[in-house]
């Protein structure tokens, strides 16, 4: 099996012994192609020649009483392949083919080799330990390829690794305002408990400076304190404004809190990452680092395309942009879970696509859960039964018992008009019975990483 590489800095030819890879049975073959297997098929290569100061490679066979030269022209910009007859150089095939008939026809139908170099050559050196043994090539050009493939995809890794962290930072940021902001709000549980204590004899609305007010004792210090008015409201709705304002406050604050957590874990994560990259050739601790990062491996992604046909499979990175927790179930899918109102709504509309599998808490306020999945690929069993565990605990359900489990695909969840709330039809349910080493297992995975 004859390998070779037109690709620019990585020119070569090499082969490897055996019949090499098996084509694909449903894969269409060029006139190329089908002119090699009928000239070219039992034949028996007699010498290999590299052209000098040129990147040809010709190839003499004897195959079936007639004698043949494959020419290999390994020119990045222009690679071509032809099969001539030796005895006059008649081109029989070639693997460049213009559609232009008039084109063609002026091509000439007789191969011309390189001219030999006039000016004095200098050989290059041997390397002794690639042509000790007829498998030395094979190993270095398979060693070298190896290496460039984990290159390529480190450096991927990297690359996404470093976006995710200049997210993180930016959010980070903005979150921080956001907590300040609601840090800032006035006391409004205050205003509400003051108030609330004068509702059975309400002070008159004053104003100063155009703003409105009310005056109101403090029964614990025996002060007077200005509590804010709405003109529009009475004493008892104006309480019930201060407590609605209240709830907002501490709400704000618990998530925005909740939030930066996240985001911080996350710049922690992804430093972390990025300073002890995966080691060379360490495949393991690269598909680890790129399922970190949202990435699905190769070899996970070809497993993929083996179990539902490639034919109808669309390849997706799982999570990308996701800068929440995430978690990894036992068969290499991602989970996605969002834990605040704000996260919710981000991963359910922002991130999860029509066919992935959503999940949350039946009857009860609580996490979005998120599986994401490639074109035609279904969740495991039990990939949905780490999910649910992941929901009920981050819905702080844990000492519930036996907790119901709805889940359907995201495409059937819709926003409710002026509300932060979602609905949902279409969905099964799991009962769940919390498992403690199941949890912990998936909750492993945030020290791990």
């Amino acid at each position: 099996c004859f390998l070779f590489s037109v690709r620019p800095q990585h020119v070569y030819l090499s082969w490897r012994e055996g019949k090499g890879p098996k084509a694909a049975q449903v894969g269409t073959r060029s006139p190329f192609d089908l002119a090699v297997g009928k000239l070219l098929r039992g034949g028996k290569i007699r010498s290999v020649r590299a052209w000098d100061d040129e990147r040809v490679v010709s190839i003499e066979v004897d195959s079936g009483g007639e004698e043949l030269t494959l020419v290999l022209t390994l020119i990045p910009a222009h690679p071509e392949a032809l099969i001539l007859r030796r005895a006059d150089r008649t081109i029989l095939c070639r693997s460049r083919m213009n559609r232009d008939a008039e084109a063609l026809e002026s091509r000439a139908s007789v191969w011309s080799p390189p001219e030999t170099p006039t000016t004095p050559r200098k050989e290059p050196p041997i390397r002794e330990e690639l042509v000790s043994t007829l498998n030395a090539l094979d190993s270095h050009v398979e060693l070298g390829l190896q290496e460039e493939a984990f290159s390529i995809r480190r450096v991927d890794f990297e690359r996404r690794a470093r976006e995710m962290l200049k997210q993180s930072r930016s959010r980070s940021k903005a979150t921080e305002a956001a907590l300040r902001e609601a840090q800032a709000e006035p006391d409004w549980q205050r205003y509400g408990d003051l108030l609330k204590n004068h509702l059975g004899n309400p002070p008159a609305v004053q104003t100063r400076d155009g703003k409105a007010f009310r005056s109101v004792l403090d029964y614990e210090t025996d002060q007077e304190h200005e509590v804010p008015a709405d003109l529009k409201l009475d004493a008892r709705a104006q309480v019930e404004r201060f407590f609605h304002f209240a709830r907002r406050k501490a709400r704000r604050r618990e998530e925005a809190a909740t939030r930066l957590d996240t985001f911080r874990e996350s710049v922690a994560r992804l430093e972390k990452l990025l300073a002890d990259p995966p080691a060379n050739l360490n495949w393991e601790q690269l598909a680890q680092a790129e399922r970190a990062v949202g990435i699905q491996p190769a070899e996970e992604a070809r497993d993929t395309e083996a179990s539902v046909g490639t034919s109808k499979t669309k390849k997706r990175n799982a999570g990308m942009g996701w800068l929440g927790k995430r978690f990894v179930a036992k068969d290499g899918t991602m989970i996605l879970v969002g834990r605040t109102r704000d996260e919710n709504s981000e991963l359910t509309f922002k991130h999860a696509r029509g066919n992935d599998i959503w999940l949350h808490v039946r009857g009860k306020p609580g996490a979005h859960v998120v599986v994401p999945l490639n074109s035609g690929k279904s969740a495991a069993l039990e990939t949905l039964l780490d999910a649910a565990h992941l929901c009920i605990y981050y819905s702080k359900g844990e000492s519930w018992g036996k907790t119901e489990v709805d889940y359907t695909f995201k495409k059937h969840v819709k926003r409710i008009k002026d509300s932060t709330e979602v609905s949902y039809t279409g969905n099964k349910t799991l009962i769940i019975e919390p498992d403690s080493s199941r949890l912990k297992r998936l909750l492993a995975q945030e020290t791990s990483s």
